[in-house]
């Protein structure tokens, strides 16, 4: 996780990739490695949130993805 910093658009843009190339558990388990103040940043982000409710929803985690939406709009 390091080598990727504290630059949202770089962590955003590696789970893009994944969610594009099919492999939805693999964002998921990268963004459980972004560092703490940078994952609050995008989950504050609404393209982020839409994108991560996608990732979740592709796997069966109907519940995860409507908590993370649910989360943002607060």
């Amino acid at each position: 996780a390091k080598q990727y910093g504290d630059d949202p658009e770089v962590w955003r843009a590696l789970v893009l990739l994944l969610e594009k190339g099919g492999r939805q558990a693999e964002a998921v388990l990268l963004v459980q490695r972004i560092p703490v103040e940078t994952r609050l940043r995008l989950l504050n982000d609404p393209d982020f949130v839409a994108l991560m409710a996608s990732v979740y929803s592709a796997q069966g985690d109907d519940e995860e993805a409507l908590r993370l939406v649910r989360a943002a709009e607060k």
